[in-house]
C-alpha cells in the first residue's frame, strides 16, 4: 500500500468521450485547475504509457509555456508527489513539475537537455542529479518538498525508479538549504513552467500528492498475485437494464479461460438468454473484483432474435485497475 495520506489523485485519464489525441481542456480533465497551452505547444491524451485508459502528453515547442494544474489543501509540512514519466524527445531543459504556494513557485523538478534531472527552488540555480534518464523508458518519479522557516532552509528531494521496480533506484537527490518559501504549498503544475530552448516531448500519468513526514509513497497499487484460473468467486456482477423494458430471460455470466490467465484478462463474458421474439435490450454491467474492490463497466447488447444465449466480453485488467 502507498505511504502517507493522500491529498490529491489525478489519474489523467480524461473524461468520457476522450480519445487518442484529444486536446486537454478543463472540461475533459476532471479536477484540473488552470490549463494553458501556449503557441507551438500540444497537450493531449494518449494511450501510450497509460496506466488507465489514457496518459497526458506534452509536446512542447520553443515559445510559451504549457501547464496543467491541480490544487489541494495547503501543506506547511513535507509533501511527496509520485507520477509516471516517459520521455519521448530530449530537446530543451524543462521544468516539468512546479510546486507552488499562494505567492508563486516554491520548487521545481525538471529534466535537462541531456536527460539529467534537476531540482530548483524559488530562487537560485538548479542542482542536477547524477544519472541521465533515457527516452522511451518508463520511470516512477517522486518529488518531495518541505517549506522552510526561512528562505534558505527548505528541503527539496527526488527519487527515481524504473516503473514497476521500486526496489531499484535510478537516481536520487536531496537539497537541504533550498528556498522553498515559508508558506503552505497548495498547487502542482505539470507541463512546462517556462519556455523551453528546443522541442521537448514527454508523457505523465498517475499523478498523486501525499503528506508524508519521511520516506517515499512507493508503489500505489501492488498487483495482486495473478491467478492461474478464474472463478465466479473472484467477481461479483451487478446488471441493470439501461433502457426501458423488461428482460426477456435470465441474466447469466460465465468466466473463461479457466487456465492460462494473462494480463489483461479478456475472459469475462456476460449475456442474457432472451425469450423467443424478445425485443433488443442493452444492459449496463458493473464488474467488481472481490479481492481488491476494483470495478469495470461494460455494455451488453442482446439482439431481438429467436431464443438463444448471446454474450459480450467485458475487458478486465488486473493490477492497477480494471
Amino acid at each position: 500500500m502507498p505511504n502517507g495520506t493522500q491529498l490529491l489523485y489525478a489519474p489523467l485519464n480524461g473524461s468520457e468521450g476522450v480519445q487518442e489525441g484529444t486536446t486537454a481542456t478543463t472540461a475533459n480533465s476532471p479536477g484540473a485547475g488552470t490549463i494553458t497551452i501556449g503557441a507551438n505547444n500540444q497537450q493531449y491524451y494518449t494511450e501510450e504509457a497509460a496506466e488507465g485508459d489514457f496518459a497526458l502528453r506534452f509536446a512542447l515547442g520553443t515559445t510559451n509555456a504549457s501547464i496543467h494544474s491541480y490544487s489541494y489543501t495547503g501543506q506547511t509540512a513535507r509533501t511527496v508527489r509520485r507520477f509516471k514519466l516517459k520521455l519521448k524527445t530530449l530537446g530543451g531543459s524543462v521544468r516539468m513539475i512546479a510546486i507552488r504556494n499562494s505567492a508563486g513557485a516554491a520548487g521545481y523538478f525538471g529534466v535537462g537537455s541531456t536527460g539529467v534531472p534537476f531540482l530548483l527552488g524559488a530562487s537560485g540555480s538548479a542542482t542536477t542529479g547524477a544519472t541521465a534518464l533515457t527516452a522511451d523508458t518508463e520511470y516512477a518519479v517522486e518529488v518531495a518538498i518541505t517549506p522552510g522557516t526561512t528562505t534558505s532552509d527548505g528541503v527539496l528531494a527526488y527519487r527515481i525508479t524504473p516503473w514497476g521496480n521500486d526496489a531499484t533506484t535510478v537516481d536520487t537527490l536531496t537539497l537541504t538549504t533550498a528556498n522553498t518559501g515559508t508558506t503552505a504549498v497548495q498547487t502542482d503544475r505539470l507541463g512546462a513552467a517556462s519556455v523551453v530552448s528546443a522541442v521537448t516531448d514527454f508523457i505523465v500519468d498517475d499523478y498523486r500528492v501525499h503528506s508524508l513526514a519521511s520516506g517515499w509513497i512507493g508503489p500505489t497499487t501492488p498487483p495482486p498475485a495473478l491467478a492461474t484460473s478464474l472463478t465466479s468467486a473472484m467477481f461479483t456482477i451487478d446488471a441493470r437494464a439501461s433502457v426501458p423494458g423488461a428482460p426477456g430471460g435470465a441474466l447469466t455470466y460465465t468466466i473463461a479461460p479457466s487456465t492460462g490467465v494473462t494480463e489483461p484478462v479478456e475472459g469475462l463474458f456476460v449475456g442474457e438468454t432472451p425469450a423467443v421474439g424478445a425485443a433488443a435490450i442493452d444492459y449496463t454491467i458493473t464488474v467488481t473484483e472481490t479481492s481488491t474492490g476494483l470495478t469495470a463497466t461494460g455494455t451488453v447488447t442482446v439482439p431481438a432474435r429467436a431464443a438463444g444465449t448471446y454474450t459480450s466480453p467485458v475487458r478486465i485488467r488486473r493490477g492497477s485497475e480494471f
